[in-house]
């Protein structure tokens, strides 16, 4: 790669996507002794596989939810967090040293994603292993967890290095992060020069829809067209139907 010989394997990495792809009729213990028997070299018993596959589950705190369905959209199932960790669960049966993960909070709410994170970075510290995350709008929490950073804007590198250092980066650049706010809002904010044009465009129409709510009226424009329409339906039949020949049968002439 990049002219360099790979000197490691496949087995060195792995990739947990955004979506989970999960048989839904299986259970947490079918998902992951079924993977395990797959992923896992031959070299293994089936013994050792599936206590990779226990470990694992423990790793993730996910031994309470062995025996559930991983469910769907039609069917009840494990929650969104459970699922997000059984998805790594996955992943990690080969114990990779690096492991990447594109948006594994997205879908999730704050505790659910400090739930993932947590495990993940308990994980890294005790395996050595490093984690390469796509994250969008962490929660103060999680950001917290993150020990490098890297933000980008329209493609280009903004910030790259130690996620405590961020602060003091956009501070001396002239961007002070606020007190009481969530350090990752404040970044993206900055870096983002669309998302104060966006909110101020939402916030002028929630306030525009809840003025009429108020006054229990709506834009002129609006009970004009109500008006035209009801005039329109009161229009005697027979002349709306001379009147559609007429205009069909000049047309046919021209």
């Amino acid at each position: 790669m990049i002219g360099y010989m790979l000197m490691h394997t496949w087995t060195d990495q792995a990739y947990v996507t955004q979506d989970n792809v999960l048989m839904t009729t299986l259970t947490v213990r079918e998902a992951i002794y079924y993977s395990a028997q797959i992923q896992l070299p031959d070299t293994m018993s089936t013994a050792e596989k599936l206590a990779r596959g226990d470990d694992t589950v423990r790793e993730m705190g996910l031994t309470g939810a062995l025996d559930i369905r991983i469910g769907g959209r039609s069917s009840k199932g494990i929650s969104g967090g459970q699922q997000k960790r059984l998805s790594i669960c996955l992943d990690i049966l080969t114990c990779p040293r690096l492991l990447f993960l594109d948006e594994p909070t997205s879908g999730l709410d704050s505790a659910a994603s400090f739930h993932v994170m947590s495990r993940i970075t308990s994980l890294a510290a005790r395996e050595g292993m490093t984690i390469v995350a796509v994250v969008h709008q962490p929660c103060s929490e999680v950001f917290e967890l993150f020990h490098g950073l890297c933000l980008l804007a329209s493609g280009s590198t903004i910030f790259f290095g130690p996620a405590s250092t961020a602060a003091e980066f956009f501070a001396s650049n002239g961007y002070p992060c606020p007190p009481m706010r969530n350090p990752s809002d404040h970044f993206l904010r900055t870096v983002n020069k669309d998302f104060d044009k966006a909110r101020s465009h939402m916030l002028m129409f929630i306030a525009t829809l809840l003025t009429f709510m108020a006054i229990g009226g709506f834009p002129s424009f609006v009970e004009d067209m109500k008006v035209s329409i009801e005039a329109m339906s009161g229009i005697d039949y027979a002349f709306h139907q001379h009147f559609v020949y007429t205009t069909v049968q000049n047309h046919n002439t021209l």
